[in-house]
């Protein structure tokens, strides 16, 4: 998803003064909630295939993880240093 998608993506976030590092932090957030959210998030078949466990448990176990993770993006929407923080920290 990221090696089709930001190819495109780029020359507007660059356009838009869009930081690219959070860009790509919040991309890959967005994408493994993707990964494990119903009804076809490919992780969701990997645990069950690994688990030997109905579907149905597998999804009741993963919304806990999914609602974080989409409290942790719309944290990093409102509050872009959060992401940034570290990056600029080590490399300026």
């Amino acid at each position: 998803m990221l090696l089709i998608m930001v190819p495109v993506l780029f020359p507007a976030l660059v356009a838009m003064n869009i930081d690219p590092i959070w860009f790509g932090i919040f991309f890959a957030v967005l994408i493994e909630t993707a990964l494990i959210t119903p009804p076809v998030g490919l992780n969701l078949f990997v645990i069950q295939a690994v688990g030997k466990a109905r579907l149905e448990q597998v999804v009741r176990g993963v919304w806990p993880f999914a609602l974080m993770m989409l409290g942790t993006a719309v944290l990093l929407w409102f509050w872009q240093g959060l992401a940034l923080y570290i990056p600029y920290r080590l490399f300026g």
